[in-house]
């Protein structure tokens, strides 16, 4: 296996490490980011999915369009809670609701569920949401410039802004390469290689907006088991002698 194929795989589990910063934190997240943490929840069930799709069928075309379609809802969700603009709320709605044809679109005439990624719906998402964090990064830079990398909004806007330009271009200029069928050495081949890294970033980046909100746990209940159970079993040190000369008298 070569190191793209292992970097993939790797990939495919860097969402873990986001879901766990946000589980210990969960009953102090506000609405907004549990519909990022119920969105990594789902991308981790889509992951198992995905390999067990791809062990027993040799194909996990499917599953992009299972993963954006949960991007459009939950993130779509959580642009909705943080703002209260009545005409930006019905822009995000309407641009949901017009996803729908288009994702079946993309799953039969345009493409196919277990044929082709879902380019169309992918690009349309990526710029969705492209809009949604250029919007929401101008309103909090001219409301709260001077801790903006201490924001989880802040940050959350930047991680979601880098992967959908990054993946948008990416799925776009893999359109046109392979239908110039330019496929041994394709456009596609070469740009999929950097997709677990823009993976690390963009959850490294959700991993620290999560990390910025107060942990709903005591801090040992954060820690793995075996840890918690060996910070908790730990002898305590014995107490120092008193370097004080004794003063007790002895009767003869």
């Amino acid at each position: 296996m070569d190191i793209e194929r292992v970097l993939d795989r790797v990939a495919e589990l860097y969402f873990i490490i986001p879901l766990a910063v946000a589980s210990v934190r969960e009953s102090n997240l506000p609405s907004a980011f549990r519909s990022v943490y119920n969105f990594l929840i789902v991308i981790f069930i889509g992951a198992a999915i995905r390999r067990g799709a791809t062990i027993a069928f040799h194909n996990n075309l499917f599953t992009y369009h299972f993963f954006t379609a949960a991007e459009v809802y939950f993130l779509g969700q959580a642009y909705y809670r943080l703002t209260s603009s009545r005409p930006t709320r019905i822009a995000i709605r309407t641009a949901q609701f017009l996803f729908i044809p288009l994702a079946l679109l993309d799953a039969t005439i345009a493409g196919g569920l277990m044929a082709h990624i879902n380019t169309l719906a992918n690009t349309y998402s990526g710029t969705v949401f492209v809009a949604l964090a250029l919007l929401n990064l101008f309103n909090l830079l001219e409301s709260d410039a001077k801790s903006l990398f201490k924001n989880p909004y802040f940050i959350f806007n930047v991680a979601i802004l880098i992967d959908s330009t990054i993946t948008t271009t990416i799925h776009t200029l893999s359109y046109f390469s392979l239908e110039k069928n330019l496929l041994e050495k394709s456009l596609f081949n070469d740009v999929m290689i950097v997709f677990p890294y823009i993976n690390a970033l963009y959850v490294g980046l959700l991993a620290y907006a999560f990390s910025l909100f107060k942990l709903a746990v005591n801090p040992l209940d954060a820690l793995p088991c075996w840890l918690r159970f060996a910070a908790r079993r730990r002898p305590e040190r014995p107490a120092r002698l008193s370097a004080q000369p004794d003063t007790t008298q002895v009767t003869v």
